[in-house]
């Protein structure tokens, strides 16, 4: 057994560092790619959010609304929220919000908007656009108030979410996760695959050698 690993010591070599790199750049995209917030707001009655949030990267984020759409169909939930674009505003939240720098206490980015309508959806969630933020990386205290009882949406879980816009990238660690992460699936993941078959390949050869040979 210790001479097969010796002898195949440059693939096995060639494994761990292929393993390693894709254990750590998916837990490195992981971490850039987090939402700095995602927390529950009530709406009624009017809800408030006061948390210190960390900003990883100074890229462009979108502030939203997330309805859970899982305990109703989304035609019902689209009367409420509203649809996509003009088509329906729906029940209007307004909402005032600011983020300060923890360190000094001045804000450095600010909103109050009547947001309404839906701007996106899944499977579980329809969300809706509160606003945008682009600050540069540290920590930073967020405060959010709606300002006035919505008791039409008193029965759907929301939350208060700051997320990467998507397709507005701008900065090198975004586009290091794109193109790295096509890069994994297309070249990285194969050539590791492909390297353990290798190795499987030859240890059931070296034991069948061993067998015949005894």
């Amino acid at each position: 057994m210790r001479g097969f690993l010796h002898r195949q010591r440059r693939l096995l070599l060639l494994l761990a560092l292929l393993v390693t790199w894709l254990s750590l750049f998916s837990a490195w995209s992981r971490w850039i790619t987090a939402k700095p917030l995602d927390v529950s707001i009530a709406l009624a009655p009017a809800g408030m959010i006061d948390r210190k949030i960390q900003i990883v990267v100074p890229e462009h984020y979108t502030l939203a609304f997330r309805f859970d759409r899982t305990s109703e169909p989304l035609k019902h939930l689209q009367i409420a929220v509203g649809g996509v674009a003009s088509t329906s505003a729906g029940t209007p939240i307004p909402i005032r919000w600011s983020l300060a720098r923890v360190s000094d206490g001045r804000i450095v980015a600010s909103g109050e908007a009547d947001t309404r309508g839906m701007h996106g959806w899944s499977t579980t969630f329809v969300e809706r656009d509160v606003g945008g933020i682009r600050v540069p990386s540290g920590r930073y205290r967020f405060k959010a108030q709606v300002l006035q009882d919505i008791p039409g949406l008193a029965h759907v879980d929301t939350r208060l979410v700051m997320q990467l816009s998507p397709k507005a990238y701008c900065t090198w660690q975004l586009y290091l996760v794109w193109w790295g992460s096509i890069a994994n699936v297309l070249l990285i993941g194969p050539l590791a695959i492909l390297v353990l078959l290798v190795l499987l390949w030859r240890a059931a050869r070296a034991y069948h050698s061993a067998r015949t040979a005894s």
